[in-house]
């Protein structure tokens, strides 16, 4: 039995079913559709309906995680999302906001807090790394780990001051040595974020051409310009100056250098 001879077995009914939903057969089957509806004098679509296509997933272009279509900015991220511009190209937002701070104004900040603001500066500058060309982000757990060690430190310190020298507990060598381990770990963990935002700062300016371009050929030359005994000694403040000084607003200054 042939198509065509099946499809005049079919009830009306079945067949203009079949009219309305053409777009889903082939063009064989749409030409024995069409001829048999015509045999028996039923109504033809009057075209052929397009299937409804559902809109691409809007993703950031920064970190590619789906974001809603009213959204400007990417809550993963924070990358501006410009409809249909490119993020890497000159007179688009897509470049980080600059925060520009006076580092002696951060020293100041971390003596009067007692150290409370070294993660904070992670967490405040945050958006505007993760903004940065670069492969790694940073995240809100070493810094949150920090602040809560940082408490810790302050609670054994109370502690050992309430307990008696006589007393079993936080007291005399046992306090300070676990204050020691804790504000080891405290370094350590945010010596390492310092460096891992060096390496983030590196990347950018690595990929932005340089103004004295014609003395500073490779690229190597401008990441490696970043001081790592900068950032082992001064840690965030000389971060900060790299940041003041070598990092251009690409939100306000939209033309290339």
């Amino acid at each position: 039995m042939t198509s065509e001879e099946r499809w005049r077995r079919r009830p009306d009914a079945e067949l203009l079913d079949a009219g309305a939903r053409l777009h889903e057969y082939t063009d064989e089957g749409r030409t024995i559709v069409l001829a048999e509806l015509r045999r028996r004098g039923l109504a033809e679509p009057l075209a052929d309906p397009e299937p409804v296509v559902a809109p691409p997933d809007r993703r950031c272009p920064r970190c590619n995680v789906r974001v809603d279509a009213g959204d400007h900015f990417c809550a993963d991220c924070g990358a501006p999302l410009a409809d249909g511009a490119d993020p890497g190209a000159p007179g688009t937002s897509a470049g980080p906001a600059v925060d520009r701070t006076n580092v002696v104004l951060m020293i100041g900040l971390t003596i009067v807090t007692f150290g409370f603001y070294y993660p904070y500066w992670f967490l405040s500058r945050r958006p505007m790394l993760n903004m940065l060309r670069a492969e790694e982000r940073v995240g809100v757990l070493p810094s949150a780990v920090a602040i809560l060690l940082l408490v810790a430190n302050l609670l054994i310190a109370a502690q050992a001051q309430e307990t008696p020298s006589t007393t079993p507990g936080l007291s005399g060598g046992g306090a300070a040595a676990l204050a020691g381990a804790v504000e080891l770990s405290f370094g350590i963990l945010l010596l390492v974020q310092c460096f891992k935002v060096r390496r983030m700062l590196a990347a950018h300016l690595a990929s932005r051409p340089r103004a004295d371009a014609a003395a500073h050929t490779s690229a190597g030359a401008w990441t490696h310009s970043i001081s790592a005994l900068g950032v082992l000694v001064l840690g965030i403040f000389y971060l900060q100056h790299v940041i003041n000084t070598r990092l251009p607003d690409e939100r306000r200054c939209l033309l290339p250098d």
